[in-house]
Order: structure tokens, then sequence, then C-alpha cells
């Protein structure tokens, strides 16, 4: 016995579907205004490359800004000052541990921490940052005590014509950066 196999048309959106032909003038109809909505988006957008191109802009102007904001002779000179206190509150800190006075000496070409014995390597070396840096006075004696003298350090730059910046102390308090 043959059984009767009864296949149902329906609708599907499978490829090779023929549409009814009631329904193609509906079809061509939404296809037509979708397609039209389609083509007022892509007017409204920016493209990739134009947005790669304000990237680009924004890249190119930022680096030169950057480039452009390089190291004044004032900054290295304030870097410098700001060095020099953190350099003397150690070595405050280092004589009164060791219970000897240490000395501090610059020179044209950086400054030093020794204690007061000759014969002895210095503690700290340090260059200046910037050449032609030296400082008045040029020689501090780091007292053991915790109450020193006030001092004032006053930093210069004979090559270039930046204001000259001073580290100081009134003894008791720790040092500071002073115009």
């Amino acid at each position: 016995m043959d059984k009767l196999v009864v296949k149902a048309k329906t609708q599907t959106s499978a490829v090779g579907n023929k549409p009814l032909p009631w329904a193609l003038p509906i079809r061509l109809a939404g296809y037509a205004r979708v397609h039209a909505l389609h083509k007022q988006s892509m007017v409204k957008g920016f493209t990739l490359i134009e947005l790669m191109v304000v990237l680009l802009v924004l890249a190119l102007s930022s680096s030169l800004v950057v480039m452009s904001t390089r190291d004044t002779a004032e900054h290295n000179l304030n870097r410098e000052a700001d060095r020099l206190v953190n350099v003397l509150e150690a070595a405050r800190a280092q004589a009164r541990s060791r219970s000897t006075e240490l000395l501090w000496q610059s020179d044209s070409l950086g400054y030093s921490v020794r204690t007061l014995i000759a014969s002895e390597p210095p503690l700290q070396i340090h260059l200046w940052y910037m050449p032609g840096t030296h400082s008045e006075p040029t020689s501090w004696v780091i007292s053991a005590e915790p109450v020193q003298s006030a001092v004032r350090l006053t930093l210069l730059n004979d090559r270039t014509s930046a204001k000259q910046v001073s580290v100081a102390t009134d003894g008791a308090a720790s040092f500071k950066v002073t115009p």
C-alpha cells in the first residue's frame, strides 16, 4: 500500500521560494521605502576616513603642544631646589643618627655631603641639573642637634637669565624653597 503524502505550501523566507503573485506589489513598495531610508541615513553620518583624518589632526596638534612646553631654565632651577631640599633633609637626619657634624659643599659641578674629616670619602655626591649652576654660600655645616642655625642657600645660574631660587630653614623647621 502506498501512502499518500501531502505537502503543504506555506510561504517562507527560504531562498528559492516564489512569492505569491498578490504579495509582489506589497513587497516592492516596502523595499522602496526601506531603500530610501537607507540612503538618507548614509548621507547623515561620517565615513571612517573622515574620522581617521580628524584623529590624525588631533594627534599632530597635541604632539606639537607637548614639544613646545620644554623645560625652561626657571623650571630647571626650581627642580634643582626641590632636589636640594630633599638632600639637605636627608643629611640632617643622617647627622643626627651618626651624632656627628656633616659638611655640605658646592662647586661649579655639583655638591656633596661629607663628614668633617677630610680623609673620608663623601657620603653623597650630586651633579647640578644645569651646567653653570652654583650656590651662595658654598658650604654649610650640618649640626647633629635637632635645632640648628638658620641658613639660606641661594641657587643661581650664570648661563641663563632665570631668577634666583633660595632654599631656607629657620633651624627648627624643615627646608623650604622660597623665591
